[in-house]
């Protein structure tokens, strides 16, 4: 799906006319006839129109997917993913053009302009694109179109937009994609910071030098245990024995710990 706002109630009747790849080819003409004439109302009526179009395939996607008519289901995904692909597209003409407003960040919303402009956020609908998905459309137009008839010839899954995007995001230095798109951060170390005598080591190898070293600890700890412990025994303490089973209770259990 292309979209998650189609609701079962919007499900059109068989006698409802479905878009075809036809309609794609008269978005095109009106849009450049409309640049052309720099007409602002035009382009604003043919970016509805596409509106109006990109639903009815989102709508019929919808059905045919509840049908479990594949072959359906992916013929409109597809006409919706061009759809989408045109807005992209003319987002972009329109403001090489100087037709779009790019709106400064202290530019009041509801300054008329006599520009096409983004819809703006409780305001009744101009386009029916937004600040966000103007973004998406611009990044999703970018692509190549090998890499759009890449999308459509993979039969296996019908990727939305923002998927797309993600199959084809760049990641930033030390990112990289984790799961389910998510980015996570890559600890780079050089290998100055590698000892010497570890750069070369298998880690099995690493692994048992550690154990090692942990068992010099205990053991050293042994040793000066038992040094006090005779030191107690030649002073003729009386609590010796039971310091001793205490001392040796808690040797043991410490050297467990160290050697896990």
């Amino acid at each position: 799906m292309t979209s998650k706002t189609v609701k079962t109630a919007d499900l059109p009747s068989d006698d409802h006319k479905p878009p075809s790849e036809s309609q794609l080819d008269e978005l095109r003409h009106a849009m450049r006839a409309a640049i052309e004439a720099r007409d602002i109302s035009e382009i604003e009526r043919v970016f509805v129109w596409a509106h109006q179009i990109l639903t009815n395939a989102q709508v019929y996607e919808l059905r045919y997917k509840r049908g479990k008519n594949i072959e359906s289901q992916r013929r409109y995904w597809e006409i919706a993913l061009g759809i989408e692909r045109l807005r992209g597209q003319w987002l972009i003409d329109t403001e090489k053009a100087a037709l779009r407003l790019i709106r400064p960040k202290d530019t009041k919303f509801g300054v008329p302009t006599g520009l096409v402009v983004l819809d703006a956020p409780g305001r009744p609908p101009r386009i029916f694109i937004d600040r966000k998905k103007s973004q998406d459309l611009q990044a999703f137009a970018g692509l190549s179109e090998e890499q759009f008839k890449a999308v459509l010839a993979d039969k296996t899954k019908m990727l939305t937009v923002a998927g797309v995007l993600r199959l084809y995001a760049t990641p930033k230095p030390g990112h990289s994609i984790g799961v389910l798109g998510m980015k996570s951060t890559k600890r780079l170390l050089p290998l100055s910071a590698i000892r010497v005598d570890e750069q070369a080591q298998p880690r099995p190898r690493l692994l048992a030098q550690g154990a090692r070293q942990r068992l010099r600890a205990v053991n050293g700890q042994l040793g000066m245990g038992k040094a006090r412990l005779d030191r107690l025994a030649c002073r003729g303490s009386r609590p010796y024995q039971d310091e001793k089973s205490e001392w040796v209770h808690h040797a043991v259990r410490h050297a467990g710990q160290s050697l896990r």
